[in-house]
């Protein structure tokens, strides 16, 4: 149904891109969605004038590893330069803290498809999941205590080298950016 209403908007969406000068101001798109909508937007996505950035891992689920409905059109997007991912915040896919091992697979899949189009950001204050639903009053905000370092040493592990790191961190972003 999600998927499906997504699609049916999409060329809305397209349109906004357009007339509304995003392209002309030489910004991009942020999304935060899960891979459901990205398979649904597929196409939409391939046809945008715009850079696009995912968010945490298109939300893929960590524990169905890079099988998953949607994970290969995510990485598919990304090999053909469509998109940029951003490998951050583990636990919205991963509830193994510290250090997210179930995450790997998918963060190693993401790099591997174009290494030159995968970012990383600390996510800090590191808050908790999203909800769904939309009340009157805003949800008490839980901050998660996770230690940086340990982070960045599981983005070197995911990298794989320093080259590939140095790309993650440094080069990726200065051209996403223009800095």
């Amino acid at each position: 149904m999600r998927q499906a209403g997504a699609c049916a908007r999409s060329a809305k969406f397209r349109t906004c891109c357009k007339r509304r000068h995003v392209a002309s101001l030489q910004w991009h798109l942020q999304i935060f969605t899960d891979l459901d909508v990205i398979r649904g937007l597929v196409d939409t996505f391939r046809s945008l004038p715009v850079p696009i950035v995912i968010d945490h891992f298109g939300l893929a689920d960590a524990t169905a590893g890079t099988d998953q409905a949607g994970f290969s059109t995510l990485c598919d997007l990304l090999a053909q330069g469509r998109c940029w991912v951003k490998v951050s915040a583990a636990y919205r896919i991963s509830k193994n803290e510290p250090d997210f091992p179930d995450a790997t697979p998918i963060a190693k899949a993401l790099i591997a498809a174009n290494p030159d189009r995968v970012l990383w950001g600390t996510d800090w204050p590191h808050t908790g999941r999203h909800g769904d639903t939309r009340t009157s009053e805003p949800p008490l905000i839980e901050y998660r205590q996770l230690d940086e370092g340990i982070l960045i040493d599981r983005l070197a592990d995911w990298a794989g080298d320093d080259p590939t790191l140095a790309k993650v961190l440094v080069h990726n972003p200065a051209r996403l950016y223009g800095f």
